[in-house]
C-alpha cells in the first residue's frame, strides 16, 4: 500500500503562510502590448533601454517581433510614465495586473492552511527537501532519493527515482524549477510523484508505466534562486552564483547548456535575466544535471522540463530554425499530448518547435538533451497565458497539475510502446490478419492508421498491435466477411519484434485478434503459431483497426452517401396536405417536427431523404410549387465532418468531443472517484439490452436537500444532449469552491444527472445507424424495433397529439405507459424521490427552444406565468454569452401538441418546475452539430441551467 509523505517539520510551517520578502511590489503593474510593425518594436526597444523593465513573456526585448504579445512588469514609480509613453506611441496595450503585490498576496488562496507539506499549496525549499526524504521512506518499493550535486550556495540537489524495481528499464528524466519565480513548476513535480505512488496498483496506465519505466524527478533545479524568491525577491529568475568582474548575481540556467550556447536569444551581460554564464555548464546546477544525464544516457529515452507560463508544449530546436530529424514524430506526439491535456478542463496549449513557435534561444536544456541522443525532448510552459503570469494562485495548482499529468502520461505511454531498442530484439517475419467492419473498405489507409504512429517498430494503443509506420503497406480486401491483411508493398510479410509477438499472444481467444501466422525463417527465433488458424475466423468483428477508427470517426453499417436534408415551409393547407401525402409514399425521416402529422402552415419542416429518392422528392415538390432549400447535400459527408475537433488518438474521454457509451460509462465511474465529496454514481436500472443505467448525484453531502433531476440522450441521435450532461457534471465539480454560484448551488441542492437515457439507441447510433432515434426494444407481431421513449410516459399517454401506434414509426408510443425498461427506471427513481426533487430538466436537440408543460393539451399549467418568467430569465442568461437566440413557451403552443412526454409526466407528479431544452442549432447541422460547437453550446446552456437552479433554490417550496 503506497502512502504519500506529509512533512511536519518546523521548517514546513513556513509553507502555511505567505513568505516574508524584503522587496514589495505595491503599485507595480504588468502591461501587455502588441506591436504591429517594426516601428513599434523599435519603440519598445527604446523604452526598455530607458526604463527598468522586467520582461515576463518573451524573456528579453531582443526576442520581441511584430504581432507578438509582450508582457512586462514596471515598477510603481515608472508605471505612469510608461503608460503615458504607450498612449503617445499608439502601441496597443492593456494592463494585466494593476497592483502586483495584491496579486502576489492573493496567490495564496488555497483554503488548506495546515502546516507542513501540501500538494495544493506552494511549498518552500525546506519543506520540499523534507518531503523528498519522507516520500522515499514511506514508498521504498517505488521511490528512492539520491543527491546528484550541490548548488552554488551548497544546498543538496535531491533527485527522486520513481518506478518499480527491475532490470534494463528505460527511463524518463523530468526536472522542475529552472527559473526561480515559476512556482507552479516545482508544484507539478511534487504532484507527479504523489500521483505515481498513490495510484500505482489502481490506475492501469500508471501501474504499467512504473512497471516498465523509471522516472528521474528533480523537483527543483534552481534551488538557491527558488529560496531567494521566498525570502527576498519574489520575481527572481536566475541562479544565485557570483559573476567575476560584476556585482550582478546569477546566470539563467536555461541558457547555460552546450546547445548553440549563447549564440542567439541569450545575453553575455551578467546583469541581464538571460545571461548565459561564463561558459557552458558554468553553473553547478546545470553541471550536476548534465553529468547525471550523461552517465545514464543508455537508459534515458525522454527528457521533460517544466516551466511557466504561456501554455505551450515545445520541442527542439530553439537555437536554430532547422528541424530535428524526427520532427514529424515530435510534432504529432506534442499535438496529441496537448489534446490529452485539454480533455480535462479544456485548457488550450500551443505546440511546436521552440524557435518557430515562440522565438530562438540558445543553451536550453531540451536542445542539449536532444543533441545528446535523447530524441524525445520536450519543454512544458504551464498555465496561464498572462492573467496571473508567474503569480498563478494556489487554487489552480490542482487543475494545472491534473491536466499536465494527462500529457506526461501520454508521452510516457508513447515511449513505453514505441521506443524499442532493435539491438536487443529478435526480428521474425509474420503475417497478421484482422477482421474489421466491412464498411472500413471505404476508408483510406491514412484514415485507418493515425499518423501519430511514428515509432520504429510496432505501435501499441490500448493493448492492440497496429503496424510499423516506417514501412510502406497496402491493405488488401478479402472475400466477405471482410478480412484485411497487412502486406508490405513489395512482399507478403511484416517484420515484428519477438516481444511484440508475445504481446500479441496475450490476446489469444479475445475478439481483437483474428489470426496471426508465423513464417519461420533461418536464423530467426522460432515463434509460436498457436494464436489461431484460418479455421478460427468465426470470431466477432472488430479489431485493432476498427477501434482506432472509432477513436476519432464513426464506422456504422448504414451509410448516407448523397442523402439530402430538405427544408420546406408550407404556405397553406394544400401544401401541408401534400407534404403529409409525400410522407406516405416516400420514406422521409423527419428531423423537425418529429413526424408528418405535426406539420402545420408556416412551420419550418426539415426532413432527410435517401439518395435514390431525393431526385423524385425534389421533382414532386417543384411540381406542387413548394419552395424548398437543401440544408445538407450529402448527409454522409456531414456525418464525417461532425468530428471536426482535433483527433483524439488516445481514445480517451473528452468533454469537447462526442464520446461513445463505453467511454461515458467509464467516465461516470472515474468522475465519482475524482470528486468523491461531490459526485456519487448510482445504477437506477438496466436497458432493454441489459446495459446499466448510471445516474450521477452531484452535490455537497449534507442533510435533506432539494434536488433537480436532469436527463440527456432520450433520443439516440441527439448527441449534443449527452455531451452537455457530461459537461455539466465536469463544470459543477471542477468549479466548486471557485465559482460562487455553483458552490452555493451544490451546497444547497443535489443534481441527479442521467448522462444517457436511451443507451441502447445511443450505442446503435454509433455502430449501425447514425440517425436512429428510438430505443432498441422488440415489438410483438412486427419486425420493427424500438419505442419513442419521450412518448412512453403516463401523461395522457396515447390519447392526444401526433403520436403513433405503429411500431415502425419514429413516434411509436409503446404498448403501454412505461412499457420500456428505460422509462420505467427513470419514473420509478423520480417517484421514490418526489419529496426532494423540485425541478426536472430534459435535454434534447435541435431547434433552440426552452419549453415547459403542457404538451398534451393547449390548457395552461397552473403556474404558467411563473414558468414563463423562469424560462425568459434562463434564455436571457443563455444568450448573454454568444447571442444565441432561443424561443420559450408551453410545448403545445410553441411547437405542437404531443402526449406521453417526460416533462409533462413529471409536472403531473407534482414537480412544478419542469423544462425541456432543445439545444443548438436551428437546422444548419441539425443532429450533426460539429464537435467544435460542443464547448460553446455547453457553456451557454450551463448559464441557463444555473439560472433555473438558482430560482429553484430561492423559490421552490
Amino acid at each position: 500500500m503506497c502512502s504519500i509523505g506529509v512533512t511536519t517539520s518546523k521548517a514546513g510551517a513556513a509553507a502555511a503562510s505567505a513568505p516574508l520578502h524584503s522587496h514589495h511590489f505595491d503599485g507595480e503593474k504588468v502591461f501587455r502590448v502588441t506591436p504591429h510593425n517594426e516601428e513599434q518594436v523599435e519603440f519598445l526597444n527604446t523604452l526598455a533601454s530607458n526604463m527598468e523593465i522586467d520582461f515576463w513573456n518573451p524573456e528579453t526585448i531582443t526576442q520581441v517581433k511584430p504581432e507578438m504579445r509582450v508582457d512586462f512588469r514596471v515598477e510603481a514609480d515608472k508605471s505612469f510614465d510608461v503608460e503615458s509613453l504607450l498612449e503617445q506611441s499608439g502601441v496597443e496595450y492593456e494592463i494585466l495586473i494593476d497592483n502586483l503585490q495584491t496579486v502576489l498576496d492573493a496567490q495564496f488562496d488555497s483554503k488548506v492552511r495546515a502546516t507542513g507539506h501540501n500538494y495544493e499549496k506552494y511549498n518552500n525549499w525546506e519543506t520540499i527537501a523534507a518531503w523528498t526524504a519522507d516520500i522515499a521512506a514511506q514508498n521504498a518499493n517505488l521511490v528512492s532519493r539520491t543527491q546528484i550535486g550541490t548548488t552554488f550556495q551548497g544546498r543538496p540537489m535531491y533527485l527522486l527515482k520513481v518506478g518499480k524495481s527491475g532490470s534494463n528499464k528505460k527511463a524518463i528524466f523530468m526536472d522542475c524549477g529552472f527559473h526561480a519565480r515559476e512556482w507552479i513548476s516545482p508544484a507539478f513535480c511534487q504532484w507527479f510523484v504523489k500521483e505515481a505512488v498513490s495510484t500505482y496498483g489502481s490506475d492501469t496506465l500508471m501501474t504499467r508505466l512504473l512497471n516498465n519505466l523509471d522516472f528521474y524527478i528533480l523537483p527543483v533545479l534552481n534551488i538557491d534562486g527558488y529560496v531567494y524568491t521566498w525570502t527576498n525577491y519574489r520575481m527572481w529568475r536566475k541562479t544565485r552564483s557570483t559573476n567575476s568582474g560584476s556585482s550582478c548575481i546569477g546566470t539563467d540556467p536555461n541558457r547555460n547548456f552546450n546547445a548553440g550556447w549563447c549564440s542567439v536569444g541569450a545575453s553575455t551581460r551578467p546583469c541581464d535575466d538571460t545571461y548565459c554564464g561564463s561558459a557552458p555548464e558554468s553553473e553547478k546546477e546545470t553541471k550536476a544535471l548534465a553529468d547525471f544525464i550523461r552517465k545514464n544516457l543508455s537508459t534515458i529515452k525522454a527528457y521533460l522540463t517544466i516551466h511557466s507560463y504561456s501554455q505551450m508544449l515545445l520541442f527542439p530546436y530553439s537555437y536554430t530554425y532547422s528541424l530535428p530529424e524526427n520532427y514529424a514524430e515530435l510534432n504529432t506526439i506534442s499535438k496529441t499530448a496537448v489534446q490529452e491535456l485539454a480533455s480535462l478542463y479544456g485548457t488550450k496549449y500551443t505546440s511546436g518547435a521552440g524557435a518557430s513557435t515562440i522565438y530562438p534561444a540558445a543553451g536550453g536544456s531540451d536542445d542539449w538533451a536532444y543533441d545528446q541522443g535523447i530524441k524525445y525532448s520536450f519543454t512544458f510552459e504551464l498555465r496561464d497565458t498572462g492573467r496571473y503570469g508567474f503569480a498563478l494562485p494556489e487554487s489552480q495548482i490542482k487543475p494545472t497539475s491534473e491536466e499536465t499529468l494527462n500529457a506526461v502520461k501520454y508521452i510516457a505511454n508513447y515511449l513505453n510502446f514505441c521506443h524499442l531498442d532493435s539491438a536487443h530484439d529478435e526480428v521474425a517475419n509474420v503475417e497478421v490478419e484482422f477482421r474489421v467492419n466491412p464498411d472500413m473498405s471505404r476508408l483510406s489507409w491514412s484514415e485507418r492508421i493515425p499518423q501519430a504512429v511514428e515509432c520504429k517498430s510496432v505501435h501499441h494503443m490500448h493493448g492492440m498491435l497496429l503496424h510499423d509506420a516506417h514501412r510502406k503497406y497496402s491493405l488488401v480486401a478479402m472475400e466477405p466477411p471482410s478480412v484485411y491483411k497487412f502486406k508490405e508493398k513489395w512482399g507478403f510479410s511484416i517484420p515484428l519484434y519477438e516481444k511484440d509477438l508475445k504481446e500479441l499472444n496475450k490476446f489469444v481467444g479475445r475478439e481483437e485478434v483474428i489470426c496471426s501466422r508465423s513464417n519461420k525463417k533461418q536464423g530467426r527465433t522460432e515463434l509460436t503459431d498457436s494464436i489461431c488458424s484460418r479455421e478460427t475466423r468465426n470470431m466477432k468483428s472488430m479489431v485493432p483497426l476498427g477501434l482506432i477508427v472509432a477513436t476519432f470517426a464513426l464506422t456504422t453499417s448504414r451509410r448516407f452517401d448523397s442523402a439530402k436534408v430538405f427544408r420546406v415551409k408550407p404556405q397553406n393547407e394544400k401544401q401541408v396536405n401534400f407534404l403529409k401525402y409525400l410522407a406516405s409514399i416516400k420514406q422521409l425521416d423527419f428531423w423537425h417536427p418529429d413526424s408528418a402529422p405535426h406539420i402545420v402552415t408556416q412551420m419550418q419542416v426539415d426532413f432527410h431523404v435517401s439518395a435514390h429518392q431525393s431526385r423524385s422528392v425534389q421533382t414532386l415538390m417543384e411540381q406542387n410549387e413548394i419552395q424548398y432549400e437543401i440544408l445538407l447535400h450529402n448527409l454522409q459527408e456531414e456525418i464525417e465532418k461532425q468530428f471536426d475537433g482535433k483527433r483524439n488518438f488516445t481514445g480517451r474521454h473528452s468533454y469537447t468531443k462526442y464520446n461513445d457509451w463505453d467511454k461515458i460509462a467509464a467516465w461516470t465511474n472515474r468522475i465519482a472517484k475524482i470528486y468523491p465529496k461531490l459526485v456519487s454514481r448510482i445504477q437506477i436500472g438496466s436497458t432493454f439490452e441489459k446495459r446499466p443505467m448510471y445516474l450521477l448525484k452531484v452535490g455537497k453531502e449534507s442533510g435533506r436537500k432539494k434536488a433537480i433531476f436532469m436527463d440527456c440522450g432520450i433520443h439516440a441521435r441527439e448527441w449534443i444532449s449527452p455531451a452537455f450532461c457530461q459537461w455539466f457534471v465536469k463544470q459543477a465539480a471542477s468549479t466548486y469552491g471557485k465559482d460562487k454560484i455553483m458552490t452555493h448551488l451544490l451546497d444547497s441542492l443535489n443534481f441527479y444527472v442521467l448522462p444517457v437515457f436511451n443507451i441502447d439507441g445511443y450505442v446503435w447510433s454509433w455502430t449501425q445507424d447514425r440517425m436512429w432515434r428510438k430505443n432498441r426494444s422488440k415489438n410483438s407481431s412486427t419486425n420493427c424495433i424500438g419505442t419513442d421513449l419521450n412518448r412512453n410516459f403516463a401523461a395522457a399517454w396515447g390519447t392526444t397529439g401526433f403520436i403513433s401506434d405503429d411500431p415502425c414509426d419514429e413516434t411509436y408510443y409503446g404498448p403501454a405507459p412505461e412499457s420500456e425498461d428505460e422509462t420505467k427506471a427513470v419514473a420509478t427513481f423520480i417517484r421514490n424521490h418526489l419529496s426532494s426533487i423540485k425541478a426536472y430538466l430534459t435535454i434534447h436537440a435541435y431547434s433552440q427552444m426552452l419549453m415547459f408543460p403542457y404538451g398534451y393539451t393547449f390548457h395552461k399549467a397552473p403556474n404558467h406565468n411563473e414558468l414563463t418568467e423562469v424560462a425568459k430569465a434562463a434564455v436571457e442568461a443563455l444568450s448573454s454569452l454568444y447571442g444565441t437566440k432561443y424561443e420559450y413557451g408551453a410545448s403545445a403552443t410553441l411547437i405542437y401538441p404531443t402526449s406521453g412526454s417526460s416533462e409533462d409526466w413529471t409536472y403531473d407528479q407534482g414537480i412544478k418546475y419542469s423544462f425541456a431544452f432543445e439545444l443548438r442549432d436551428k437546422g444548419r447541422y441539425g443532429f450533426l452539430l460539429p464537435e467544435s460547437k460542443i464547448k460553446s453550446t455547453c457553456k451557454e446552456t450551463m448559464l441557463a441551467v444555473k439560472s433555473i437552479a438558482s430560482y429553484i433554490l430561492s423559490y421552490a417550496s
